[in-house]
Order: structure tokens, then C-alpha cells, then sequence
């Protein structure tokens, strides 16, 4: 019963996290969603704390909230179309979406849970889910094989997730993704030859920088 929970709450937050995504992806730049996306382990910190048996240290949470209230603030203005309460509000649900995503990963894997069987259950739920909310209308057949790319990249970043649950903590799995703001920083820099603007890398180097603090008081 424990592990069907999980899983159902693994489907809800997915579909969840996978909307806000999407809504931040049409209104800005990819560095920007990621670089949001980027204070998901302290929020996998936070969660971590109150759902898995092994707690956190308290000067860790708040350095976490105040470092990804700092992050999202930062990124606002990123997103031309949102309003700014709007934006954090969708940066918000995206980087907790995340970290929770990760953690209830921990806790189906510490069952016994396999990645597999985690992977097919909830993302084949959550696609179905969003297939009949959100139907697909007017998909040019050219975009399917850049689509199947997409989709395969999202499969083996999942997998690997997984499996690095089987061997690690949810913040330190969840610290390695963090680093994904500031490839798509140089990506952005060497194939579209456009500088990101100083907020999104400001952002990024903060929530890296947040992250190395909360690792370093974990190692401590």
C-alpha cells in the first residue's frame, strides 16, 4: 500500500511539475526555466527533511529558503509575458515539483521499488493524464523526430536519476541536476550566439553557490 501511494503522489506531482514547465518554456528562454528549475535540491533538501527518516539540520533549511526565495526573485524578470507574481509562482512549482519528484523517487527505491518499474508506472500514467487534458492539435509530422529526441534525452536524465537514488541522498542526486543551468548558460552562448541576460546567469551561479553551501554543511 505504501509503495502504490508513492506512487500515486509521484503521478501527481509530475503532471503538476510538467505544466508549470511547459508554461514557463512558452514564455521564456530555456536558461531561464533551468536556471528556476536549479533550486529544486534545496527544495529536495526540505522535503527530504520531512518525509525521509533521515532529517536535516535546521541552518540548512533556512539557507535553503533563503536561497531559492533569492533565486526566483532574480528570474522574474526573465519572462517578458508573466507577471512577476505569476512567474514566481510558476518558478516556485517547477523547483519544488522537482525536488519532491526526486524524493518520493528515494522513497519508492529505499522499498524496493524498482527503476523500471518506478519510471514506466508514473511517467505512463502522468502521459496519459496529460494526452486527454491537453490533447495535441495541429503536430507537424516534421517535428516528430526532434520530439523522439526530446523525449529520449527526458528518458535516460529520468533513469539516471533513478539509479543514482539507488546509490545516494535525494539532495545530492538532486544537486548533480542543478548543474544543468549553467551547460544550457554556454549552449545558449555557442549555438544561438546570444548572451544570456545577467539576471538568468546571476541566478544560476546563485543557486549553485547555495547548493555548495548547503553540500558543505552536509558533509560537516
Amino acid at each position: 500500500m505504501h509503495v502504490a501511494a508513492v506512487l500515486c503522489a509521484s503521478v501527481a506531482v509530475m503532471i503538476v511539475t510538467a505544466v508549470a514547465v511547459f508554461e514557463l518554456f512558452a514564455e521564456g528562454s530555456a536558461t531561464a526555466v533551468t536556471a528556476g528549475t536549479a533550486v529544486s535540491p534545496l527544495a529536495a533538501l526540505l522535503f527530504s527533511a520531512l518525509l525521509l527518516p533521515a532529517g536535516a539540520p535546521t541552518a540548512e533549511i533556512v539557507a535553503a529558503a533563503i536561497v531559492a526565495s533569492a533565486v526566483l526573485f532574480a528570474l522574474t524578470d526573465s519572462f517578458a509575458e508573466l507577471t512577476r507574481g505569476r512567474a514566481a509562482s510558476l518558478l516556485g512549482i517547477s523547483a519544488a515539483g522537482n525536488g519532491l519528484l526526486t524524493v518520493l523517487g528515494k522513497e519508492l527505491v529505499d522499498a524496493g521499488a524498482g527503476v523500471v518499474e518506478i519510471y514506466l508506472v508514473r511517467t505512463s500514467i502522468a502521459a496519459i493524464v496529460l494526452t486527454a487534458v491537453f490533447p495535441p492539435r495541429d503536430l507537424p509530422l516534421r517535428e516528430l523526430p526532434r520530439m523522439a529526441a526530446r523525449a529520449s534525452a527526458i528518458t535516460v536524465s529520468f533513469l539516471l536519476i533513478l539509479v543514482g537514488l539507488q546509490h545516494g541522498s535525494a539532495t545530492s542526486v538532486q544537486t548533480t541536476v542543478a548543474t544543468a543551468p549553467l551547460m544550457l548558460v554556454a549552449a545558449e552562448l555557442v549555438f544561438r550566439r546570444r548572451r544570456p541576460s545577467g539576471r538568468v546567469v546571476l541566478a544560476s551561479v546563485c543557486a549553485l553557490a547555495g547548493v555548495a553551501v548547503v553540500l558543505g554543511w552536509g558533509g560537516g
